[in-house]
């Protein structure tokens, strides 16, 4: 009369197993969830390695909207914390597109297209940063001028939508060629950080009003911006391409969210430098694609991370003319060194030896072939 109760504990046990196996794995999910999503403690660019590159949306591979080319001569990247998701915009000033972190295209806003070959409504669009709440800013180079507006996927924004705000007059293909959001402004205003690209290089804050179209550094008459965060030339950089300040990695560490990433495409790198000037750690952008064409001439002008610290590089022609990148950087946990030595361990018959090479290899000290050995070789 046992048995039938043995027989049903017995049933029991592996659903017993399998149910604590079942709460190990969601735990063991829950962790690398967790992991995945930590705040960034530091941004040590030596650490970072390319290891991602995709292609942008343009019209090689994709069939653009009217009047747009999509990411076509991308010059700009940021990042939307609120979905995840990228945001490209290229200096031909036909569109802001939205991608995934592997370049998919997901949805694409038309900027206003005018009558050649006047000043378009959107002319030489070099900069983006999101602001939060579904908004942008672009910046048109030339003009110097600053765009809020809204993303309306599938949209067209017209000049009119714009809000506008006008930073310097109006100069060469040397102006305004990036833009972050500042998070740390301390004024009443929204903050923002841009780079003038060179001739000379600057790099500055300013606070908008959107609702009078002022700012509290830079106007319409201003020839030349001289409040700068630290001399040019600190940055080490050749040109400046753009701006991202790290206190918009969410969850960003206190010692580093005070930081800036700031991209050259001249000198194809990209430096985690403070605002009083101090470069912390540098990038290097090695091609390891097999372009002909050389880092500088790939055009990389776009920077931007996202809150795992994984830093979003975008490129004109990385793939060749018209073909527009995303290049993908993440962390290493340890850094490329040398080995100190190597042990190769030999063990086998080897060749027959005659009775002259075995006396010489005796005199010699050399070892006899047929038995294992090891051989150091020293660090170079």
């Amino acid at each position: 009369m046992t048995e039938p109760v043995a027989a049903s504990s017995t049933r029991r046990h592996p659903l017993r197993a399998f149910g604590i196996a079942a709460v190990a794995v969601v735990a063991l999910l829950a962790i690398a969830a967790a992991s995945a999503s930590a705040a960034v403690t530091e941004v040590d660019l030596a650490k970072y390695k390319h290891v991602a590159t995709h292609d942008l949306p343009a019209p090689w591979n994709t069939t653009p909207p009217a009047d747009s080319l999509l990411a076509q001569e991308a010059s700009a990247v940021t990042y939307d914390p609120d979905n995840g998701h990228l945001y490209v915009a290229g200096d031909g000033g036909t569109s802001i597109v939205e991608v995934d972190r592997e370049g998919h295209l997901l949805s694409s806003m038309t900027l206003e297209a005018g009558s050649s070959p006047s000043p378009q409504p959107f002319w030489d669009t070099e900069g983006l940063a999101y602001v939060g709440n579904g908004k942008f800013v672009i910046t048109e180079e030339r003009r110097r001028w600053v765009d809020r507006f809204t993303y309306v996927p599938g949209g067209t924004l017209t000049r009119a939508a714009a809000e506008r705000v006008e930073l310097g007059t109006e100069i060469g293909n040397i102006g305004l060629e990036g833009v972050s959001n500042d998070p740390l402004a301390t004024g009443s205003e929204p903050g923002l950080i841009l780079v003038k690209e060179k001739e000379p290089e600057n790099i500055f804050t300013t606070e908008v009003d959107w609702a009078t179209g002022t700012a509290t550094n830079g106007g319409p008459a201003v020839a030349e911006n001289t409040s700068n965060l630290f001399p040019a030339a600190d940055a080490g950089l050749l040109d400046f391409s753009d701006v991202y300040a790290l206190a918009n990695v969410p969850g960003i560490a206190a010692a580093e969210e005070a930081n800036l990433l700031m991209i050259s495409q001249e000198s194809g790198s990209v430096v985690n430098i403070t605002r009083a000037g101090h470069v912390n750690s540098s990038l290097a952008i090695v091609d390891d694609t097999g372009s002909s064409l050389t880092v500088p001439e790939m055009t990389d002008e776009g920077v931007t991370m996202d809150e795992e610290g994984t830093l979003y590089v975008v490129n004109e022609q990385g793939g060749g003319a018209g073909h527009p990148q995303l290049w993908v950087f993440k962390p290493q946990s340890g850094t490329d060194v040398a080995p100190t030595a190597v042990t190769l361990i030999v063990d086998g018959p080897g060749l027959p030896m005659t009775t002259d090479d075995a006396r010489s290899s005796a005199a010699s000290g050399r070892h006899r072939p047929g038995s294992a050995r090891e051989v150091s070789m020293p660090r170079r």
